[in-house]
């Protein structure tokens, strides 16, 4: 018995089928690839308010454990950080032996040089054994604080860290306007 040609069935894909089918995927994958970019500006951005935020909870750390330095336990541990535009921003971590004696500089670390902080001159003290916090801006006592990073790429919403004093409580959020 021979196959006519209105027997024979077609097995596959014509070229033309796969060539739309590629110019679909190739189309789909630059918009991951797009996306997947800009994203990468916010992330780094976040992780920067983490990078704060992890080093006040290191103070606060410190002051629940009683690190000591140089065999002294200190006064108080703190974290400080001033105002300043993107490309010069770094925060400190300090120990205050309390007395005369000079602030001890444990850490200081720079942030993304597309990172800026608006919120004015932040200092936040844990005082051990219970790590009961001072916060104070530009020098004046304060129960919570938000320290307002801000980024150069304007399209970028700016980000919170907010410490409580009293609640203890510390994240990362939008910034509240007054």
């Amino acid at each position: 018995m021979h196959m006519t040609a209105k027997n024979h069935r077609q097995l596959g894909f014509t070229l033309i089928e796969l060539i739309i089918a590629i110019a679909i995927v190739g189309f789909f994958s630059s918009f991951m690839v797009v996306n997947f970019r800009a994203n990468e500006k916010v992330r780094t951005f976040k992780n920067q308010a983490m990078l704060i935020l992890d080093g006040v909870k290191k103070v606060q750390t410190m002051a629940l454990s009683g690190t000591r330095f140089n065999g002294q336990l200190p006064k108080a541990y703190g974290f400080t950080i001033d105002a300043c535009q993107p490309g010069n921003c770094r925060f400190n971590l300090v120990a205050d032996p309390g007395g005369e004696a000079e602030v001890i500089n444990l850490e200081t670390v720079n942030l993304d040089e597309r990172a800026g902080i608006d919120s004015g001159a932040v200092e936040i003290f844990f005082f051990p054994p219970r790590a009961e916090a001072s916060i104070k801006i530009n020098g004046d006592s304060e129960d919570a604080v938000e320290i307002k990073l801000i980024n150069v790429d304007e399209n970028i919403e700016p980000l919170c860290v907010k410490v409580n004093r009293i609640s203890g409580r510390m994240d990362i959020g939008s910034c509240v306007t007054l």
